[in-house]
């Protein structure tokens, strides 16, 4: 499970043509999370309650995006705290 996270995590760094600051859609956010299987849209939702997973931000009505560098501090939070090590400090 270790290497398949690592796997995961070494997939979705930012390419070097990308902005730091890149707005996602929750599609991309879905798979961001989850790998080769994206996560579901409800377990997105549950994770925004449960403060695993950043809140998207309104840009429209009915437009939603995510940082990727917050998707990024989630995502190496979540396997801090899987491998028992201290929580990254921008986190």
């Amino acid at each position: 499970m270790q290497a398949s996270l690592a796997r995961v995590r070494d997939d979705v760094t930012l390419p070097p043509n990308r902005p730091a600051n890149e707005l996602m859609s929750k599609a991309a956010v879905l798979e961001f999370f989850g790998g080769d299987k994206p996560i579901h849209e409800s377990t997105l939702y549950r994770g925004i309650a449960a403060g695993r997973y950043p809140a998207g931000i309104h840009i429209s009505p009915n437009v939603v995006r995510w940082r990727r560098t917050e998707c990024q501090a989630a995502l190496d939070r979540i396997i801090a705290e899987r491998d028992g090590r201290p929580k990254p400090a921008n986190a």
